[in-house]
């Protein structure tokens, strides 16, 4: 008996240094206020895949970003859109964020100040909901996985990729007839499906290493869309799984779902 209240004592502590610890976490100065509005203008040469935007990112000591508050959330709680439920306009409204943190802070740091800065200067009020939800199961194929491992994810760089006869330097790209990535785990590949086909899709491989994968596919004609490189399958992600030896299948889990009870739309002044 003495022994476990000591076990329940010591996860205790631990889960208070930790809450403790986010409640903390906060920006050294932020600027943060609504994008402006309009239709944004792509630069001659360029193409543009749905809305633009700038998601959150870590320079130094910089912080920037230009998102929707549903994109901002997201990254603030580390969770995919279909795990999030609100008001329409958390993807209409775009805002600008500009900001500095300690030297040596990582990325993962940053999501908490980000946390803090929306309850700060949106008011915003939020709760998780457990619900039975249809997902896609994201499960490995009859045939065994064809994914090729990176030994050095940490290290892995970008490359040259080739994309609607135009070279960029990227470690991820995703567009009408290709997915690249240098190194990336089957939890991210999975949001990445699931974004795709507006459905949640649960990795449950068992694998949990990062992977290089570059699928190539001749997709069916969309309007707004440029053809990538030419390949043997149809579509997306139906290549990209028969591609990669994997396979979905639908099943109905307990979830937990961030809820939105409360944003305002305009943040107190910086």
């Amino acid at each position: 008996m003495t022994q476990r209240f000591a076990a329940i004592l010591s996860c205790a502590i631990v889960c208070r240094l930790v809450h403790s610890q986010e409640e903390q976490a906060a920006f050294e100065v932020a600027s943060f206020k609504l994008a402006a509005s309009g239709r944004i203008e792509v630069p001659p040469g360029q193409i543009a895949f749905g809305p633009r935007s700038r998601p959150v990112t870590l320079t130094g000591n910089r912080v920037t970003a230009e998102d929707s508050l549903q994109q901002l959330l997201q990254f603030a709680y580390g969770i995919p859109h279909h795990e999030l439920k609100g008001p329409d306009w958390l993807v209409d409204r775009r805002y600008q964020l500009a900001a500095l943190v300690p030297e040596g802070t990582t990325r993962a740091q940053v999501a908490p100040m980000l946390k803090r800065l929306l309850t700060e200067r949106l008011g915003l009020r939020t709760h998780w909901d457990e619900r039975v939800q249809p997902v896609q199961a994201l499960l490995i194929a009859a045939g065994g996985p064809k994914l090729t491992e990176v030994a050095d994810p940490e290290n892995a760089k970008k490359r040259d990729v080739q994309v609607a006869g135009t070279s960029i330097r990227s470690s991820m790209y995703v567009t009408s007839g290709q997915f690249f990535a240098n190194a990336i785990s089957l939890d991210s590949l999975a949001r990445v499906i699931g974004n795709d086909i507006g459905e949640t899709v649960i990795n449950k491989t068992g694998l949990d290493k990062a992977y290089s994968i570059d699928a190539r596919w001749s997709p069916h004609p969309r309007d707004g869309m440029v053809s990538g490189s030419q390949g043997s399958d149809s579509d997306f992600p139906r290549a990209l799984l028969k591609q990669l030896g994997l396979r979905l299948e639908k099943q109905k889990l307990a979830r937990k779902i961030l809820v939105v009870d409360h944003a305002d739309r305009m943040p107190v002044e910086n």
